[in-house]
């Protein structure tokens, strides 16, 4: 009888411990970090090797994918039954993405994406995400952007030509 009772206070105590973390990924409080082993589901890259252009997203489930760069983040997107089997996109829960000038981790879907810029990430050219109508106008002028975007406008040819290094 002891030995359940203890069990059971362990659980309950598992129980409060997760909470927090949980709550604070559902609200958009903050965002997972990758760690030094996580590999871009997408092209297996090492993440934490360019956190300048880590980008990402969790699951309903808790599961967490992390990527090297927006490009691979968007493609998954895309594509989450051929990278996560069993899940759907309508199934995360968060998505997060390393804005450009302050290197910050933003909701990906209050961040604008700006095409054919000059710009190298780990995986080439990319597509870059900024914070504000300002930035953006300021990095498509100053980078040659060819398109501003939000997450949901980026359709498979914007992302087929920029996985191409063709955006321009």
């Amino acid at each position: 009888m002891e030995r359940r009772s203890f069990f059971k206070s362990v659980g309950v105590l598992c129980g409060f411990l997760w909470l927090p973390a949980t709550h604070s990924l559902s609200s958009g409080e903050g965002f997972p970090k990758p760690g030094k082993d996580d590999r871009c589901p997408v092209c297996g890259m090492f993440v934490n090797k360019y956190p300048k252009w880590a980008a990402g997203f969790v699951f309903h489930s808790g599961a967490r994918y992390f990527h090297c760069c927006p490009k691979c983040m968007v493609h998954n997107l895309l594509s989450v039954p051929k990278y996560q089997p069993g899940e759907t996109r309508e199934n995360i829960r968060q998505i997060w993405i390393t804005e450009y000038y302050t290197t910050r981790q933003r909701d990906a879907r209050e961040v604008f994406f700006i095409a054919g810029t000059s710009l190298v990430g780990p995986m080439g050219l990319d597509l870059i995400p900024v914070a504000g109508d300002r930035a953006a106008e300021t990095l498509k002028r100053d980078y040659n952007g060819e398109s501003i975007l939000r997450l949901d406008q980026i359709t498979p040819d914007i992302l087929d030509k920029a996985r191409r290094g063709q955006l321009k």
